[in-house]
């Protein structure tokens, strides 16, 4: 069969196309559909309401594993005749993306959460008119509301990858066969997909104005370069006296850093936390020969893993509330979400010029 003729027969601008264009890592888990094959290929080969993907992208020249997914997905779709329907893309580059994310009804996303870090690749199909299908994780897990677009899985995470993913696969297909499929095909008396441009225009509306690259570097202007060149100015006032001044500061903290203790940290209630329920934080600080000025006191919270450990993901600053020979600071702090979750509590330094008071190296946490 001569070429053109050949490519007639690939992919059809009439089925519902969805599109997954990334680096080939294995935690993006590029073959996680291949998990359910007969689901896949019962989407694939539908006569009235199919499906079709397209994949780009590629591996680290020594990611030999990165590489085996890209094997897989081909040879998945050469054993089984779906090669018209399962499409990869060589040499992906800057062009080829920009025609994925102009030509695609949706765009597919499963990494093991939580290591995605942003999914900038999602927020370029927004304003071409794609939906977005996605774990709930980087920009996604902010972003996603159930009228703009679909999530896989939720914030459970297992602490088993094999658990993991089989838990995410069987959601992934839930949702394409249950939700995505049908309201792509479904269509009004006048032939047109308005429940579909729905959800493409509730997408657009409320998330374009918000991840795009000119709101993005306004708050960057606003939130760090502005407040560090207003900090640069003042510490260069009358001949670096604020600079001056900083330096003999740092000094003084890091000389009575060690004489920084957390005493002791109540909460009420003290045990039963529900998610979404205020708890009461009372800490008791000792500065030794330190002033409150000198620190900031933060309940800082995340997810507890297995072993014990929090993947913090926040933190809520205490207020000074009385003085005498130890200090106490106090606020509230409500678990974000369902899931197992904790919180400890963390003395850092605190200077109007110091900018980012971690990068000093030094920080006192309870016990």
């Amino acid at each position: 069969m001569p070429l053109e003729e050949e490519l007639n027969h690939i992919l059809d601008p009439n089925v519902l196309t969805i599109g997954f264009a990334r680096r080939f890592a294995t935690y993006k888990r590029a073959t996680l559909l291949l998990s359910h094959p007969d689901r896949l290929l019962a989407l694939l080969k539908d006569p009235h309401r199919s499906i079709q993907f397209v994949f780009a992208g590629k591996a680290h020249p020594q990611d030999v594993m990165g590489k085996d997914l890209i094997q897989a997905l081909i040879q998945f779709a050469r054993k089984n005749n779906v090669e018209h329907r399962m499409v990869f893309l060589e040499n992906y580059d800057m062009n080829v993306a920009a025609h994925l994310v102009q030509g695609v009804d949706v765009w597919l996303n499963n990494p093991r959460r939580p290591l995605e870090a942003s999914g900038t690749s999602g927020m370029k199909v927004l304003i071409n008119g794609g939906l977005n299908f996605s774990i709930l994780d980087g920009w996604w897990d902010e972003a996603y509301l159930p009228e703009n677009g679909w999530a896989i899985g939720g914030a459970l995470q297992f602490g088993n990858d094999d658990k993991q993913d089989e838990s995410d696969a069987r959601m992934l297909f839930d949702v394409l066969e249950k939700q995505i499929v049908p309201l792509y095909y479904r269509r009004g008396e006048d032939g047109s997909p308005g429940a579909w441009m729905q959800k493409v225009k509730a997408s657009m509306r409320g998330l374009v104005p918000r991840f795009e690259a000119g709101r993005m570097v306004k708050e960057y202007w606003e939130d760090f370069y502005v407040k560090a060149l207003e900090r640069c100015t003042l510490m260069e006032l009358d001949d670096a006296t604020g600079a001056r001044e900083l330096a003999r500061w740092k000094k003084h903290i890091e000389s009575r850093w060690h004489e920084v203790r957390v005493l002791k940290v109540d909460t009420e209630p003290a045990f039963n936390l529900h998610p979404g329920s205020p708890v009461s934080v009372r800490v008791e600080v000792g500065l030794g020969g330190l002033m409150p000025d000198d620190i900031e006191v933060q309940i800082c919270y995340g997810t507890s893993e297995a072993n014990n450990e929090l993947e913090l993901s926040g933190y809520t600053r205490l207020e000074h509330a009385t003085a005498g020979n130890t200090h106490i600071y106090s606020g509230t702090w409500s678990a974000p979400e369902n899931g197992t979750f904790g919180f400890t509590v963390r003395v850092i330094p605190s200077h109007p010029y110091l900018g980012n008071p971690l990068r000093m190296g030094i920080v006192r946490w309870a016990q």
